[in-house]
């Protein structure tokens, strides 16, 4: 089932593990604890403009919560508006935009809202760790921690600004192992 909300949030559920039972009558029952709403974040972002991006996934992050959601997701390098294909986009560029894991203002914000929504957010961004500059997607968990953090493996012809990820690593979590791509 699909919802789309006015804020462009699309709402998916998810049977995580379901298990099927058939009763004496050979009714189905479902085991609906198991149902997972994925809020995925649908937009345009402003290209460079940190804020403006900022400001979009608060609004639809806020309206996927009060669907339900459990996970919410955006779409890739959400944060900067993905700049680097920008034909004036240079790695010392991006590094204007890149965040650090621990320290940001934008990356606390996620935090916060994972936290007070109760909710998981995998939330894409251009960071900077150990003097690089990578194409990154975070997973906070429902406490607001950090859980996991994905590079982007397959890199593009306007990816080579950022240095390879070099792992497709997968973190615990309350339906299994989660894993992310970009």
């Amino acid at each position: 089932m699909i919802r789309f909300a006015k804020n462009f949030v699309v709402l998916v559920y998810i049977f995580a593990g379901v298990v099927s039972a058939w009763s004496a009558e050979n009714e189905v029952e479902r085991d609906f604890d198991s149902i997972v709403r994925v809020g995925q974040m649908r937009g345009v972002p402003v290209k460079w403009d940190l804020d403006a991006n900022m400001r979009v996934f608060e609004e639809q992050v806020q309206a996927a919560a009060k669907l339900g959601a459990d996970v919410f997701i955006t779409p890739e390098c959400w944060l900067d508006g993905y700049a680097a294909p920008d034909p004036e986009s240079t790695p010392a560029r991006l590094r204007t935009v890149a965040q650090p894991l621990e320290g940001s203002p934008y990356l606390d914000r996620v935090a916060k809202f994972a936290d007070d929504l109760d909710m998981w957010i995998c939330f894409a961004f251009t960071s900077l760790e150990d003097g690089e500059i990578y194409n990154t997607c975070g997973l906070w968990n429902r406490d607001g921690e950090l859980t996991g953090v994905y590079h982007k493996t397959h890199i593009q012809t306007h990816d080579r600004q950022y240095a390879i990820g070099m792992g497709l690593p997968v973190w615990g979590s309350e339906w299994g192992k989660l894993g992310m791509m970009i």
